[in-house]
């Protein structure tokens, strides 16, 4: 698999190139340029460096590198573009005419005369040019000046008219929220998992409830010993053993045992069917032949049912807690005026809201 080593050791250079061809290709002394920081560039060359190296090693030592291989080298590859946008991506600009570079090297260029307006949400800046924009993020180096620019020119070209600060839309949150795309999106993933765990949870509950016909054995046990949470009864001919799972969700059962417990006695043993993994029957039922009943399959299917009514109920109550907080968030979102700003901040970090 020769192609795939090389494809890493390329890879390899490229993560390790990004970082340097960004450092000397941008000057933090340069007035007349904005560009993203170089953190973001080492980033992402670090994540695609370690995909590779992981790429390399799995070439040279695996048998069959190929599936494996080529994952990591498609993460390493998509990491790597990023890398690479972050490098490309630039504006320059002087007193004429801004250019504009975008993450996939396309070079747009506009005058002052032709910005329409501009919004500031929190560190990030949108300048709109007619139905194009320039979207400079927070990792941005010399963003401030870049706006301090446009607003100067942009009175010159237009004989002292000022540039205008577009206006928040009204949406679900009134307009009161910096960046509520990301808000929405958020809300939406924890809403399908809410109902998604309440749906699951109620089907598992319905499909667990089925009774299984239990397969009943006349057996003599030397000794028992619990494991954990597990009863282990060993079978006198130590054919295999008997195991009655998570005993201690099954009220009194280990006491019930221990008083009943007698090596002469022959047990009338209901279980699952077939052999576990780890050679053991799964243990639903038991009782002493011709006398007590220690255990019934009733009794299990009771006891169960009950475990399974508190894990559904604990779902429910995640996801119904999940609904409050995107409720609650969006009740807050749409009236900050009415909560103080001790409540605010429980939903939302500072500067996400304006109130």
């Amino acid at each position: 698999m020769i192609g795939l080593t090389i494809s890493s050791i390329v890879l390899i250079l490229f993560a390790i190139a990004m970082p340097i061809i960004h450092n000397k290709r941008y000057n933090p002394s340069e007035n007349d340029r904005v560009y993203l920081h170089i953190l973001q560039t080492v980033l992402f060359s670090v994540i695609s460096l370690i995909s590779s190296i992981i790429a390399f090693f799995i070439s040279l030592y695996s048998e069959d590198p190929f599936a494996a291989c080529s994952v990591m080298l498609s993460i390493s590859f998509l990491i790597a573009l990023l890398a690479l946008s972050t490098v490309a991506w630039n504006i320059r600009y002087n007193e004429n005419e801004i250019v504009y570079i975008n993450m996939f090297g396309i070079k747009s260029t506009y005058e002052y005369r032709d910005i329409t307006e501009y919004k500031r949400d929190m560190g990030d800046i949108t300048v709109y040019v007619g139905k194009s924009k320039m979207r400079i993020d927070a990792w941005t180096i010399g963003r401030e000046q870049f706006l301090s620019t446009i607003k100067k020119e942009y009175r010159r070209a237009k004989g002292g008219e000022s540039l205008k600060h577009r206006d928040r839309k009204k949406d679900i949150f009134n307009g009161n929220l910096n960046r509520p795309g990301e808000f929405i999106v958020v809300y939406v993933i924890l809403l399908v998992l809410s109902i998604g765990i309440m749906v699951f949870s109620c089907v598992m509950l319905f499909l667990s409830d089925s009774e299984e016909e239990l397969i009943y054995k006349e057996l003599g046990f030397e000794a028992y010993e619990t494991k954990g949470d597990n009863i282990v009864l060993y079978e006198k001919k130590a054919t295999a053993e008997y195991v009655i799972y998570n005993y201690k969700m099954r009220g009194d059962l280990r006491q019930r045992i221990e008083d009943s417990f007698n090596s002469q006695n022959v047990y009338v043993v209901g279980i699952e069917g077939d052999v576990g993994e780890d050679g053991s029957y799964s243990v639903d039922a038991i009782k002493i032949k011709n006398g007590e009943e220690i255990y019934s399959y009733e009794q299990c299917l009771e006891d169960e049912h009950k475990n399974r009514l508190f894990g559904v109920a604990l779902a429910w109550f995640v996801a119904l807690m999940m609904i409050f907080v995107i409720v609650m968030s969006v009740i807050i979102a749409r009236n900050p005026h009415k909560f103080s700003p001790k409540i605010i901040h429980l939903f939302f970090k500072h500067g996400y809201i304006n109130y």
